[in-house]
């Protein structure tokens, strides 16, 4: 028991010295209304979004759904429902939900997310703050113009094999067969 008791220690131990702490960061802008804006594409077409700490997701304006589509970057096969929002002074309003493939920000991909199209077209493209949900730790930092975003995850692409072989031990001399 104490010999695999020892083998999982030093592979816990092993895959722990492999979790480094990533840290990424997103440029932003100060706008004149004093709200941050960033550049993002959604599937692909770029846009110019308003980042909300109070919003929720990723919503945008009929003007760039209508880019979207003509781009051929979103279709009715996106479509995923209907839902209530609350919006500005909370006001309910009714969306349309698509399936987004792809969101690039900065060097940061997020797949699989969400978006809702909302009626009015004169609103803004938004990224709410829940969008770096997978993030350990979101620091807005309005003095250098960045969004940090601190990761402990690995990603299976960044784990790398190294070959080894084991020897018999005194530590492990039964587990090691000739």
């Amino acid at each position: 028991m104490k010999k695999v008791y020892f083998i999982i220690c030093i592979f816990l131990f092993s895959i722990n010295s492999l979790v480094a702490q990533k840290v990424k960061k997103i440029h932003i802008e100060k706008e004149k209304t004093g709200m941050y804006s960033l550049n993002a594409s959604v599937n692909g077409i770029e846009g110019k979004f308003l980042y909300d700490r109070a919003a929720s997701g990723l919503s945008f304006n009929k003007i760039f759904f209508d880019l979207l589509q003509k781009k051929g970057a979103i279709s009715q096969s996106d479509y995923s429902g209907n839902a209530v929002v609350i919006g500005p002074n909370n006001k309910s309003i009714n969306v349309e939900v698509y399936n987004i493939k792809s969101l690039v920000i900065d060097s940061i991909e997020i797949i699989n997310t969400k978006a809702v199209l909302r009626p009015d077209s004169n609103n803004q493209l938004i990224i709410g703050a829940n969008i770096f949900d997978k993030f350990s730790n979101v620091t807005v930092d309005t003095n250098n113009n960045i969004i940090l975003l601190e990761t402990n995850r690995i990603a299976i692409d960044e784990v790398k094999l190294i070959p080894c072989s084991i020897e018999k031990t005194k530590l492990l001399p039964n587990i090691v067969k000739h």
